[in-house]
């Protein structure tokens, strides 16, 4: 961690090295189709390149594992920045590659400082309705899709 992450770890969670990140896959069979959703939140801590590489591990992770009819992958991307956020955007999209579609296609504010951190990004399904619910409860903003394989 740089300096002056150490010392928001130290204060915020009493210390000096980075919370753990994690993902949450599960794959579902919906009839005969098989439909994967991969949860993940990329680490704020180490910049783009280090959720780049994240991001690229779980692609990695995900195209040695069962092969499915559809893909989900979605969650807290961190994408920080109003001035980067369309390279970054422009960054994830070639790395997902063009068959996966943003369900949230335009910029919208995901978190309550105004701010698209959170993304839904699927591969092989149908979308019928996605919206982001401006509700509170929590500093992030709860994602909706309806979709169909």
């Amino acid at each position: 961690l740089d300096p002056h992450e150490q010392l928001y770890e130290f204060f915020y969670y009493g210390q000096t090295t980075p919370v753990a990140r994690g993902a949450l896959i599960g794959t579902f069979r919906l009839q005969d189709k098989v439909l994967r959703i991969s949860n993940v939140h990329l680490d704020w801590h180490g910049g783009f390149s280090h959720r780049f590489g994240q991001l690229q591990h779980l692609l990695g992770y995900l195209k040695g594992k069962l092969t499915v009819d559809g893909d989900v992958i979605c969650g807290d991307f961190n994408t920080i920045g109003f001035f980067r956020n369309e390279m970054q955007m422009k960054k994830i999209r070639a790395l997902l590659g063009e068959e996966f579609i943003s369900l949230i296609p335009d910029f919208r504010t995901t978190t309550v400082f105004y701010q698209q951190l959170d993304h839904v990004f699927a591969r092989n399904v149908k979308i019928q309705h996605s919206d982001v619910l401006e509700v509170s409860g929590s500093d992030h903003y709860p994602l909706i899709a309806t979709i169909e394989l």
